[in-house]
Protein backbone atom coordinates (compact mmCIF):
# COMPACT_ATOMS: atom_id res chain seq x y z
CA UNK A 1 0.00 0.00 0.00
CA UNK A 2 1.42 3.42 -1.01
CA UNK A 3 2.01 6.29 1.41
CA UNK A 4 -0.96 8.12 -0.10
CA UNK A 5 -3.30 5.17 0.44
CA UNK A 6 -2.03 4.59 3.98
CA UNK A 7 -2.49 8.26 4.84
CA UNK A 8 -6.01 8.49 3.44
CA UNK A 9 -7.00 5.29 5.23
CA UNK A 10 -5.36 6.62 8.36
CA UNK A 11 -7.36 9.86 8.17
CA UNK A 12 -10.61 7.88 7.77
CA UNK A 13 -9.95 5.64 10.77
CA UNK A 14 -8.52 8.47 12.86
CA UNK A 15 -11.63 10.50 12.11
CA UNK A 16 -13.82 7.48 12.95
CA UNK A 17 -11.99 7.07 16.25
CA UNK A 18 -12.29 10.75 17.12
CA UNK A 19 -15.98 10.94 16.22
CA UNK A 20 -16.78 7.67 18.00
CA UNK A 21 -14.85 8.58 21.14
CA UNK A 22 -16.34 12.07 21.22
CA UNK A 23 -19.93 10.92 20.69
CA UNK A 24 -19.76 8.32 23.45
CA UNK A 25 -17.60 10.34 25.84
CA UNK A 26 -19.67 13.51 25.49
CA UNK A 27 -22.94 11.62 25.87
CA UNK A 28 -21.64 9.94 29.01
CA UNK A 29 -20.08 13.16 30.28
CA UNK A 30 -23.32 15.11 29.88
CA UNK A 31 -25.39 12.38 31.50
CA UNK A 32 -23.02 12.25 34.46
CA UNK A 33 -23.04 16.06 34.66
CA UNK A 34 -26.83 16.00 34.92
CA UNK A 35 -26.69 13.37 37.69
CA UNK A 36 -23.72 14.63 39.71
CA UNK A 37 -23.62 18.44 39.39
CA UNK A 38 -20.57 20.77 39.26
CA UNK A 39 -18.72 19.93 42.52
CA UNK A 40 -17.71 16.28 41.79
CA UNK A 41 -16.56 17.32 38.32
CA UNK A 42 -14.41 20.06 39.80
CA UNK A 43 -12.86 17.64 42.29
CA UNK A 44 -11.97 15.07 39.64
CA UNK A 45 -10.77 17.81 37.24
CA UNK A 46 -8.37 18.97 39.95
CA UNK A 47 -7.17 15.43 40.64
CA UNK A 48 -6.81 14.63 36.93
CA UNK A 49 -4.70 17.74 36.43
CA UNK A 50 -2.18 16.51 39.00
CA UNK A 51 -2.18 12.96 37.57
CA UNK A 52 -2.03 13.98 33.91
CA UNK A 53 0.79 16.47 34.31
CA UNK A 54 2.89 13.93 36.22
CA UNK A 55 2.20 11.22 33.61
CA UNK A 56 3.91 13.35 30.96
CA UNK A 57 7.24 12.68 32.65
CA UNK A 58 6.65 8.93 32.19
CA UNK A 59 5.82 9.30 28.49
CA UNK A 60 9.00 11.33 27.85
CA UNK A 61 7.90 11.88 24.24
CA UNK A 62 8.90 8.30 23.39
CA UNK A 63 5.79 7.62 21.30
CA UNK A 64 6.71 10.45 18.93
CA UNK A 65 10.37 9.42 19.00
CA UNK A 66 9.49 5.85 17.97
CA UNK A 67 7.14 7.04 15.21
CA UNK A 68 9.56 9.61 13.82
CA UNK A 69 12.67 7.40 13.89
CA UNK A 70 13.40 5.94 10.44
CA UNK A 71 16.07 3.42 11.53
CA UNK A 72 13.95 1.86 14.31
CA UNK A 73 15.20 -1.47 15.66
CA UNK A 74 13.51 -3.98 17.96
CA UNK A 75 16.09 -3.16 20.63
CA UNK A 76 14.80 0.43 20.64
CA UNK A 77 11.32 -0.90 21.42
CA UNK A 78 12.50 -3.16 24.25
CA UNK A 79 14.54 -0.40 25.86
CA UNK A 80 11.70 2.12 25.58
CA UNK A 81 9.14 -0.31 27.04
CA UNK A 82 11.12 -1.24 30.15
CA UNK A 83 12.31 2.29 30.79
CA UNK A 84 8.80 3.71 30.61
CA UNK A 85 7.22 0.86 32.62
CA UNK A 86 9.71 1.17 35.49
CA UNK A 87 9.24 4.93 35.58
CA UNK A 88 5.44 4.44 35.63
CA UNK A 89 5.71 2.25 38.73
CA UNK A 90 8.03 4.72 40.47
CA UNK A 91 5.59 7.59 39.90
CA UNK A 92 2.71 5.45 41.16
CA UNK A 93 4.56 5.01 44.46
CA UNK A 94 5.43 8.72 44.65
CA UNK A 95 1.83 9.79 44.04
CA UNK A 96 0.53 7.25 46.55
CA UNK A 97 2.83 8.63 49.26
CA UNK A 98 2.36 12.33 48.43
CA UNK A 99 -1.45 12.22 48.15
CA UNK A 100 -2.07 13.45 51.74
CA UNK A 101 0.16 16.50 51.21
CA UNK A 102 -1.58 17.46 47.93
CA UNK A 103 -5.04 17.00 49.45
CA UNK A 104 -4.06 19.17 52.41
CA UNK A 105 -2.74 21.93 50.12
CA UNK A 106 -6.09 22.16 48.28
CA UNK A 107 -8.10 21.61 51.50
CA UNK A 108 -9.98 18.72 49.88
CA UNK A 109 -9.80 15.64 52.19
CA UNK A 110 -11.51 13.36 49.66
CA UNK A 111 -8.76 14.13 47.17
CA UNK A 112 -6.29 11.90 49.05
CA UNK A 113 -8.05 8.61 48.31
CA UNK A 114 -8.99 9.68 44.77
CA UNK A 115 -5.37 10.50 43.96
CA UNK A 116 -4.16 7.15 45.27
CA UNK A 117 -6.64 5.13 43.21
CA UNK A 118 -6.29 7.36 40.15
CA UNK A 119 -2.52 6.86 40.30
CA UNK A 120 -2.91 3.29 38.98
CA UNK A 121 -3.17 4.98 35.58
CA UNK A 122 0.61 5.45 35.76
CA UNK A 123 1.13 1.69 35.65
CA UNK A 124 -1.65 0.91 33.17
CA UNK A 125 -0.89 3.68 30.70
CA UNK A 126 2.89 3.24 30.65
CA UNK A 127 2.61 -0.46 29.78
CA UNK A 128 0.74 0.24 26.54
CA UNK A 129 2.55 3.28 25.20
CA UNK A 130 5.08 1.44 23.01
CA UNK A 131 2.37 -0.85 21.59
CA UNK A 132 0.30 2.19 20.59
CA UNK A 133 3.34 3.78 18.93
CA UNK A 134 3.91 0.59 16.88
CA UNK A 135 0.31 0.64 15.65
CA UNK A 136 0.44 4.33 14.73
CA UNK A 137 3.81 4.04 12.98
CA UNK A 138 2.26 1.35 10.76
CA UNK A 139 -0.80 3.56 10.11
CA UNK A 140 -2.97 0.99 11.94
CA UNK A 141 -5.42 3.58 13.23
CA UNK A 142 -8.29 1.09 12.95
CA UNK A 143 -7.11 -0.80 16.03
CA UNK A 144 -6.45 2.43 17.91
CA UNK A 145 -10.04 3.44 17.13
CA UNK A 146 -11.46 0.13 18.35
CA UNK A 147 -9.50 0.22 21.60
CA UNK A 148 -10.48 3.76 22.50
CA UNK A 149 -14.15 3.45 21.56
CA UNK A 150 -14.65 0.15 23.43
CA UNK A 151 -12.83 1.59 26.44
CA UNK A 152 -15.06 4.68 26.45
CA UNK A 153 -18.26 2.60 26.20
CA UNK A 154 -17.35 0.11 28.94
CA UNK A 155 -16.02 2.81 31.26
CA UNK A 156 -19.11 4.90 30.63
CA UNK A 157 -21.52 2.07 31.45
CA UNK A 158 -19.78 1.38 34.75
CA UNK A 159 -19.60 5.07 35.68
CA UNK A 160 -23.29 5.66 34.96
CA UNK A 161 -24.32 2.67 37.10
CA UNK A 162 -22.08 3.97 39.91
CA UNK A 163 -23.49 7.51 39.55
CA UNK A 164 -27.07 6.27 39.97
CA UNK A 165 -25.91 4.42 43.09
CA UNK A 166 -24.51 7.60 44.64
CA UNK A 167 -20.78 6.97 44.27
CA UNK A 168 -20.23 10.64 43.41
CA UNK A 169 -16.76 11.53 42.12
CA UNK A 170 -15.66 7.88 42.26
CA UNK A 171 -17.68 7.06 39.16
CA UNK A 172 -15.47 9.44 37.14
CA UNK A 173 -12.31 7.83 38.54
CA UNK A 174 -13.62 4.37 37.60
CA UNK A 175 -14.40 5.59 34.09
CA UNK A 176 -10.80 6.80 33.57
CA UNK A 177 -9.24 3.58 34.89
CA UNK A 178 -11.45 1.25 32.83
CA UNK A 179 -10.85 3.27 29.68
CA UNK A 180 -7.08 3.13 30.18
CA UNK A 181 -7.12 -0.63 30.95
CA UNK A 182 -9.27 -1.64 27.95
CA UNK A 183 -7.24 0.54 25.61
CA UNK A 184 -3.94 -0.93 26.81
CA UNK A 185 -5.15 -4.55 26.53
CA UNK A 186 -6.39 -3.87 22.98
CA UNK A 187 -3.02 -2.42 21.95
CA UNK A 188 -1.15 -5.41 23.37
CA UNK A 189 -3.35 -7.99 21.62
CA UNK A 190 -3.57 -6.20 18.27
CA UNK A 191 0.05 -5.16 17.88
CA UNK A 192 1.25 -8.73 18.40
CA UNK A 193 4.40 -7.38 19.98
CA UNK A 194 5.72 -8.93 23.20
CA UNK A 195 8.64 -7.20 24.91
CA UNK A 196 11.72 -9.26 25.72
CA UNK A 197 13.80 -8.63 28.81
CA UNK A 198 16.39 -6.35 27.24
CA UNK A 199 17.51 -2.84 28.04
CA UNK A 200 20.19 -0.70 26.43
CA UNK A 201 20.99 2.58 28.12
CA UNK A 202 22.62 3.80 24.88
CA UNK A 203 19.48 3.17 22.80
CA UNK A 204 17.27 4.59 25.55
CA UNK A 205 19.31 7.80 25.55
CA UNK A 206 19.15 8.03 21.74
CA UNK A 207 15.36 7.98 21.93
CA UNK A 208 15.33 10.33 24.88
CA UNK A 209 17.46 12.89 23.02
CA UNK A 210 14.53 13.35 20.64
CA UNK A 211 11.74 12.53 23.07
CA UNK A 212 12.99 14.93 25.73
CA UNK A 213 12.35 17.85 23.37
CA UNK A 214 8.81 16.58 22.76
CA UNK A 215 8.46 16.09 26.51
CA UNK A 216 9.56 19.64 27.27
CA UNK A 217 7.07 20.98 24.74
CA UNK A 218 4.26 18.79 26.04
CA UNK A 219 4.96 19.60 29.68
CA UNK A 220 4.82 23.33 28.98
CA UNK A 221 1.71 22.95 26.81
CA UNK A 222 -0.18 20.75 29.23
CA UNK A 223 0.92 22.61 32.33
CA UNK A 224 -0.36 25.67 30.51
CA UNK A 225 -3.72 23.96 30.04
CA UNK A 226 -4.00 22.25 33.41
CA UNK A 227 -2.60 25.20 35.34
CA UNK A 228 -6.02 26.76 34.83
CA UNK A 229 -7.56 23.93 36.84
CA UNK A 230 -4.85 24.17 39.50
CA UNK A 231 -5.12 27.95 39.88
CA UNK A 232 -8.93 28.13 39.72
CA UNK A 233 -9.25 25.17 42.09
CA UNK A 234 -6.98 26.91 44.62
CA UNK A 235 -8.25 30.49 44.18
CA UNK A 236 -11.95 29.65 44.19
CA UNK A 237 -13.44 26.21 44.88
CA UNK A 238 -14.24 22.94 43.12
CA UNK A 239 -17.72 24.15 42.13
CA UNK A 240 -16.34 27.09 40.15
CA UNK A 241 -13.71 24.77 38.69
CA UNK A 242 -16.53 22.41 37.72
CA UNK A 243 -18.17 25.17 35.67
CA UNK A 244 -14.91 26.03 33.89
CA UNK A 245 -13.94 22.40 33.21
CA UNK A 246 -17.42 21.76 31.81
CA UNK A 247 -17.12 24.69 29.36
CA UNK A 248 -13.59 23.63 28.41
CA UNK A 249 -14.78 20.04 27.89
CA UNK A 250 -17.41 21.19 25.40
CA UNK A 251 -14.85 23.34 23.57
CA UNK A 252 -12.15 20.65 23.38
CA UNK A 253 -14.71 18.06 22.28
CA UNK A 254 -15.59 20.23 19.30
CA UNK A 255 -12.00 21.17 18.44
CA UNK A 256 -10.76 17.58 18.78
CA UNK A 257 -13.24 16.31 16.18
CA UNK A 258 -11.00 17.84 13.52
CA UNK A 259 -7.81 18.45 15.47
CA UNK A 260 -7.08 14.89 16.59
CA UNK A 261 -8.40 13.28 13.42
CA UNK A 262 -5.96 15.11 11.17
CA UNK A 263 -2.99 15.70 13.51
CA UNK A 264 -2.49 11.99 14.23
CA UNK A 265 -1.99 11.38 10.52
CA UNK A 266 0.03 14.55 9.92
CA UNK A 267 2.86 13.38 12.21
CA UNK A 268 3.78 10.22 10.25
CA UNK A 269 2.99 12.05 6.99
CA UNK A 270 5.37 14.96 7.70
CA UNK A 271 7.93 12.42 8.90
CA UNK A 272 7.81 10.53 5.59
CA UNK A 273 8.26 13.67 3.45
CA UNK A 274 10.61 15.58 5.76
CA UNK A 275 13.37 15.75 3.12
CA UNK A 276 11.15 17.46 0.53
CA UNK A 277 10.89 21.11 1.60
CA UNK A 278 8.49 22.23 -1.12
CA UNK A 279 6.16 19.31 -0.50
CA UNK A 280 6.22 20.08 3.22
CA UNK A 281 5.18 23.67 2.52
CA UNK A 282 2.31 22.63 0.26
CA UNK A 283 1.10 20.01 2.76
CA UNK A 284 1.22 22.50 5.65
CA UNK A 285 -0.86 25.02 3.68
CA UNK A 286 -3.40 22.46 2.47
CA UNK A 287 -3.76 20.97 5.94
CA UNK A 288 -4.53 24.47 7.26
CA UNK A 289 -7.24 25.05 4.65
CA UNK A 290 -8.78 21.65 5.31
CA UNK A 291 -8.86 22.08 9.08
CA UNK A 292 -10.29 25.59 8.94
CA UNK A 293 -13.12 24.75 6.58
CA UNK A 294 -13.85 21.63 8.62
CA UNK A 295 -13.66 23.22 12.07
CA UNK A 296 -15.04 26.74 11.71
CA UNK A 297 -18.67 25.58 11.30
CA UNK A 298 -18.28 23.68 14.59
CA UNK A 299 -16.97 26.73 16.44
CA UNK A 300 -19.80 28.82 15.01
CA UNK A 301 -22.20 26.23 16.46
CA UNK A 302 -20.55 26.68 19.86
CA UNK A 303 -21.05 30.43 19.57
CA UNK A 304 -24.66 30.58 18.44
CA UNK A 305 -26.71 27.62 19.64
CA UNK A 306 -24.85 24.95 21.62
CA UNK A 307 -25.00 27.03 24.85
CA UNK A 308 -28.79 27.21 24.38
CA UNK A 309 -28.84 23.46 23.85
CA UNK A 310 -26.88 22.96 27.09
CA UNK A 311 -29.35 25.15 28.97
CA UNK A 312 -32.26 23.26 27.44
CA UNK A 313 -30.75 19.93 28.47
CA UNK A 314 -29.42 20.75 31.94
CA UNK A 315 -31.56 23.69 32.99
CA UNK A 316 -29.90 26.42 35.04
CA UNK A 317 -27.56 24.08 36.98
CA UNK A 318 -24.68 24.75 34.57
CA UNK A 319 -25.70 28.30 33.55
CA UNK A 320 -22.37 29.93 34.62
CA UNK A 321 -20.62 27.83 31.94
CA UNK A 322 -22.65 29.37 29.10
CA UNK A 323 -20.73 32.63 28.54
CA UNK A 324 -17.47 30.81 29.15
CA UNK A 325 -18.17 28.39 26.25
CA UNK A 326 -18.89 31.20 23.81
CA UNK A 327 -15.71 33.06 24.69
CA UNK A 328 -13.59 29.92 24.32
CA UNK A 329 -15.00 29.38 20.82
CA UNK A 330 -13.21 32.54 19.64
CA UNK A 331 -9.84 30.80 20.07
CA UNK A 332 -10.80 27.95 17.69
CA UNK A 333 -8.80 29.12 14.66
CA UNK A 334 -5.62 29.67 16.67
CA UNK A 335 -5.92 26.24 18.29
CA UNK A 336 -6.23 24.55 14.87
CA UNK A 337 -3.20 26.30 13.37
CA UNK A 338 -1.09 25.56 16.45
CA UNK A 339 -1.98 21.87 16.14
CA UNK A 340 -0.65 21.73 12.56
CA UNK A 341 2.48 23.69 13.49
CA UNK A 342 3.38 21.29 16.32
CA UNK A 343 2.82 18.18 14.19
CA UNK A 344 4.98 19.75 11.46
CA UNK A 345 7.90 20.48 13.79
CA UNK A 346 7.87 16.99 15.32
CA UNK A 347 7.49 15.37 11.89
CA UNK A 348 10.58 17.08 10.47
CA UNK A 349 12.60 16.18 13.56
CA UNK A 350 12.69 19.62 15.20
CA UNK A 351 10.50 19.34 18.29
CA UNK A 352 12.67 21.92 20.05
CA UNK A 353 10.92 24.58 17.94
CA UNK A 354 7.70 23.75 19.77
CA UNK A 355 9.29 24.62 23.10
CA UNK A 356 9.53 28.28 22.10
CA UNK A 357 5.93 28.65 21.03
CA UNK A 358 4.64 26.77 24.07
CA UNK A 359 6.69 28.97 26.39
CA UNK A 360 5.12 31.99 24.69
CA UNK A 361 1.67 30.39 24.99
CA UNK A 362 2.28 29.49 28.64
CA UNK A 363 3.57 32.95 29.60
CA UNK A 364 0.72 34.75 27.85
CA UNK A 365 -1.81 32.42 29.48
CA UNK A 366 -0.54 32.70 33.05
CA UNK A 367 -0.01 36.48 32.91
CA UNK A 368 -3.44 37.15 31.38
CA UNK A 369 -5.13 34.67 33.78
CA UNK A 370 -3.65 36.39 36.83
CA UNK A 371 -4.52 39.84 35.48
CA UNK A 372 -8.11 38.83 34.68
CA UNK A 373 -8.68 36.68 37.78
CA UNK A 374 -10.99 39.29 39.35
CA UNK A 375 -13.43 38.69 36.48
CA UNK A 376 -13.92 35.06 37.52
CA UNK A 377 -14.94 32.53 34.88
CA UNK A 378 -15.20 35.19 32.17
CA UNK A 379 -11.66 36.37 32.88
CA UNK A 380 -10.31 32.80 32.75
CA UNK A 381 -12.02 32.24 29.39
CA UNK A 382 -10.63 35.46 27.88
CA UNK A 383 -7.11 34.61 29.06
CA UNK A 384 -7.47 31.33 27.16
CA UNK A 385 -8.31 33.27 24.00
CA UNK A 386 -5.43 35.70 24.50
CA UNK A 387 -2.74 33.03 24.89
CA UNK A 388 -3.74 31.25 21.68
CA UNK A 389 -3.98 34.49 19.74
CA UNK A 390 -0.41 35.34 20.78
CA UNK A 391 0.67 31.87 19.56
CA UNK A 392 -1.11 32.45 16.25
CA UNK A 393 0.77 35.72 15.70
CA UNK A 394 4.07 33.92 16.39
CA UNK A 395 3.22 31.18 13.85
CA UNK A 396 2.50 33.79 11.18
CA UNK A 397 5.90 35.36 11.90
CA UNK A 398 7.57 31.93 11.62
CA UNK A 399 5.76 31.16 8.34
CA UNK A 400 6.88 34.47 6.86
CA UNK A 401 10.47 33.61 7.75
CA UNK A 402 10.35 29.96 6.62
CA UNK A 403 8.07 29.73 3.57
CA UNK A 404 7.75 31.63 0.30
CA UNK A 405 3.98 31.87 -0.25
CA UNK A 406 3.05 33.46 3.10
CA UNK A 407 0.87 36.21 1.60
CA UNK A 408 -1.17 33.67 -0.31
CA UNK A 409 -1.46 31.59 2.87
CA UNK A 410 -2.78 34.52 4.92
CA UNK A 411 -5.32 35.48 2.26
CA UNK A 412 -6.58 31.91 2.00
CA UNK A 413 -7.06 31.40 5.73
CA UNK A 414 -8.62 34.87 6.07
CA UNK A 415 -11.41 33.97 3.64
CA UNK A 416 -13.08 31.22 5.70
CA UNK A 417 -12.60 33.24 8.91
CA UNK A 418 -14.43 36.22 7.42
CA UNK A 419 -17.17 34.09 5.83
CA UNK A 420 -18.00 32.10 8.96
CA UNK A 421 -17.74 35.18 11.20
CA UNK A 422 -20.38 36.80 9.00
CA UNK A 423 -22.57 33.70 9.39
CA UNK A 424 -22.26 33.91 13.18
CA UNK A 425 -23.16 37.60 13.22
CA UNK A 426 -26.11 36.97 10.88
CA UNK A 427 -27.55 34.23 13.10
CA UNK A 428 -27.13 36.36 16.23
CA UNK A 429 -28.76 39.36 14.51
CA UNK A 430 -31.73 37.38 13.24
CA UNK A 431 -32.35 35.35 16.43
CA UNK A 432 -34.30 38.11 18.33
CA UNK A 433 -36.95 38.02 15.59
CA UNK A 434 -37.81 34.43 16.54
CA UNK A 435 -40.40 34.91 19.24
CA UNK A 436 -40.25 31.31 20.37
CA UNK A 437 -39.58 29.18 23.41
CA UNK A 438 -36.06 27.86 23.96
CA UNK A 439 -36.55 24.47 22.24
CA UNK A 440 -37.78 26.06 19.02
CA UNK A 441 -35.11 28.76 19.18
CA UNK A 442 -32.43 26.06 19.33
CA UNK A 443 -33.98 24.34 16.31
CA UNK A 444 -34.15 27.59 14.32
CA UNK A 445 -30.53 28.46 15.07
CA UNK A 446 -29.34 24.94 14.28
CA UNK A 447 -31.14 24.91 10.93
CA UNK A 448 -29.72 28.32 10.00
CA UNK A 449 -26.25 27.19 11.02
CA UNK A 450 -26.38 23.99 8.97
CA UNK A 451 -27.82 25.58 5.85
CA UNK A 452 -25.57 28.67 5.85
CA UNK A 453 -22.44 26.63 6.60
CA UNK A 454 -23.21 24.21 3.79
CA UNK A 455 -23.84 27.04 1.33
CA UNK A 456 -20.60 28.77 2.36
CA UNK A 457 -18.55 25.63 1.80
CA UNK A 458 -20.19 24.93 -1.56
CA UNK A 459 -19.59 28.51 -2.75
CA UNK A 460 -16.14 29.26 -1.37
CA UNK A 461 -14.58 25.79 -1.25
CA UNK A 462 -16.53 23.32 -3.41
CA UNK A 463 -13.49 21.09 -3.73
CA UNK A 464 -13.16 20.46 0.02
CA UNK A 465 -13.42 16.68 -0.37
CA UNK A 466 -11.07 16.72 -3.35
CA UNK A 467 -8.58 18.83 -1.40
CA UNK A 468 -8.71 16.49 1.59
CA UNK A 469 -7.93 13.53 -0.64
CA UNK A 470 -5.27 15.50 -2.44
CA UNK A 471 -3.58 16.47 0.81
CA UNK A 472 -1.02 13.80 -0.01
CA UNK A 473 0.22 13.68 -3.58
CA UNK A 474 1.26 10.38 -5.06
CA UNK A 475 4.42 8.93 -3.68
Amino acid sequence: MSLRQKSIKGVVWSFTETIGVRIFSVSIYFLLAKILGPEPFGLVALTSSVIFFTSLVIDQGFAEALIQRQDLKKEHLYSAFWGISILGFVFFLLMFLSAPVIASFYKEPMMEDILRVHAFNFIIGSSGLVHRAILMKNFNFKVVAYGRIVGIVLGGIVSIVMAYNNFGAWCLVAQHLIFSFVQTVTFWISSGWIPKIYFSWKLYKSLFSFGSKVLATRMISNFNQYSYNLIIGYAFDTTVLGYFSFALKVFTTISDVVNLSVSKVLLPLFSNIQQDRKRLEITFFKASYLMLYSSLPLFIALLVFIPDLIELTFGTAWAPSRDCMQILAISGVSVMILCIYESFQIGIGKPENNITINLINFSAGIISLLLLMDFGLTGAAWSFVIKYFVSFVYILWWLNKSFEEIKSYILNIAKPIIVFSFIALLIVAVSPFFQSTLPYLVIYKALMWMSLSLVAILIFNPDLLKMSLGLISKK
